[in-house]
């Protein structure tokens, strides 16, 4: 479900920038369609530029093939993320214990904005997986909240919870690093 929300998100904002980039050309009127041409070709070059120079920025920072463990700590487009702390969740009661055959895991972490502009973090960029199948979050606890928008210099911390088959022999949690190039980076939760 959230993954479909997510995709469905992913979709309205796409069809947003279309939407946009229409208007925008149709509001220049019809005094030259070379001018049309020359405003799509710049905003598709200027796209490829932005989507290169993020690229090249991930690759020196951060290692897509690498799995991240707890402690560690990793430089990302203008955002340093620290893992905190991850494993297995059990301060939960009989009203919001987790599925039969399931275990709940947590994994906490800390962003920092180190860029000159806000940027935002959400817990819907993350995906968790166990043995490679998607596994649903868990949102009984009271913990704090990852997401947040933050300014240059600020920070946020927060914990992401899910239900995993408790004979999982691997949890990966995946983090949506670019919403235009689907840039991931791997985390690992550890099991006791």
């Amino acid at each position: 479900m959230k993954k479909r929300m997510l995709h469905i998100t992913k979709l309205l904002a796409v069809g947003s920038v279309i939407i946009c980039m229409a208007t925008a050309v149709s509001a220049c009127g019809d005094t030259s369609t070379s001018t049309a041409s020359t405003v799509n070709e710049t905003a598709t070059d200027t796209a490829e530029e932005t989507a290169d120079d993020d690229t090249s920025e991930a690759e020196d920072t951060v290692d897509e093939n690498t799995i991240y463990q707890p402690g560690d700590v990793l430089e990302e487009d203008g955002v340093t993320i620290t893992y905190l702390s991850a494993g297995e969740y059990t301060d939960y009661d009989e009203w919001s214990e987790p599925s039969d055959g399931k275990i709940v895991v947590q994994a906490e972490f800390e962003f920092e904005n180190t860029s000159d502009s806000d940027i935002y973090v959400s817990s819907f960029e993350f995906e968790c997986y166990a043995d490679g199948y998607s596994c649903e979050g868990y949102y009984y606890a009271d913990t704090e909240s990852l997401d947040a928008t933050l300014s240059s210099g600020k920070k946020t911390k927060g914990v992401l919870m899910y239900e995993v088959p408790e004979d999982a022999s691997e949890v990966l949690l995946e983090y949506e690093t670019n919403f235009w190039t689907e840039d991931k980076i791997t985390f690992a939760i550890p099991l006791e």
